[in-house]
């Protein structure tokens, strides 16, 4: 069944009920589950400069209503969590609504995963790797480049035991002094101690003396699989943040001096940097 909305209420077979309630219950036997379904308001509709969601298909419809529509399962009269379907819809537009033609159950045959269940998995941050450190020199290129990995979860979705992968496939570099490099698919790499102050995809070459913080932004894609299925994409990415890594920035001074460094290391100036 097809149900129309109108700003606050959804209507169903000529029943106009407020969104956020439960549109219908649909029975199931073996095991015995039932589902509800319920719209959600993301926007009032009542701006006529206003677009429901930038992500959503009412971004063009403006003072527009929009929806979001969620489906809750009871399993042996346990109810689960609301989750959501992925949907956005507008008052013009139908909304989908669970229902039982010729008095029918309805059975739901594929879970319906959306970037929110990517959101709400413990997805670790890539690691930032700073070369040299913890110390570096100013107007010297500074080696940053990042390190992570494809993660791999089993959740519940829907009464499904679904599994998700969590895919790096951009980094955005964050040099703590302001300035920034990224997204770009590169995560770097590391340097041999020999290559140190070389230019690299991912350096950063520091212009002041101080202390900062290097961090990381992974930008994950994701997709799922469930009963042996091939593994299917989830529109939409997330970013996870990485620790930051304390770096400082020194300046070098040059100045001719009597101590010969290498009978004398501990000599003033031999190999010691100065702020």
């Amino acid at each position: 069944m097809i149900g129309k909305a109108k700003p606050g209420t959804v209507t169903v077979g000529g029943e106009a009920i407020p969104a956020g309630k439960p549109i219908i219950t649909v029975a199931q036997t073996d095991p015995k589950v039932s589902y509800e379904v319920r719209y959600d308001t993301i926007c009032s509709g009542q701006n006529p400069n206003q677009s429901c969601v930038s992500d959503s298909i009412c971004a063009d419809k403006p003072g527009n209503a929009g929806y979001r529509v969620a489906i809750r399962a009871t399993v042996s009269g346990k109810a689960g969590q609301w989750e959501p379907t992925g949907g956005v819809f507008c008052s013009l537009d139908g909304l989908p609504v669970l229902a039982a033609p010729d008095g029918k159950p309805v059975k739901i045959t594929s879970p319906t995963v959306t970037v929110d269940d990517l959101r709400r998995l413990n997805v670790l941050a890539a690691s930032s790797v700073v070369q040299p450190s913890p110390h570096t020199l100013r107007g010297v290129e500074t080696n940053v480049y990042a390190v992570g990995r494809t993660q791999v979860f089993t959740t519940r979705i829907q009464t499904f035991d679904v599994t998700i992968r969590a895919i790096p496939v951009a980094y955005t570099f964050h040099y703590g002094d302001g300035t920034s490099l990224g997204p770009v698919e590169s995560p770097g790499g590391p340097l041999s101690r020999a290559q140190w102050g070389a230019k690299t995809a991912t350096s950063h070459l520091y212009r002041a003396t101080g202390t900062v913080g290097v961090t990381v932004s992974t930008i994950y894609r994701g997709e799922y699989t469930y009963n042996g299925r091939p593994y299917q994409p989830i529109a939409g990415t997330i970013s996870v943040d990485s620790a930051p890594v304390g770096l400082t920035v020194w300046r070098a001074k040059a100045a001719n001096v009597a101590d010969n460094c290498a009978a004398d290391p501990a000599g003033w100036a031999c190999g010691l940097p100065t702020r």
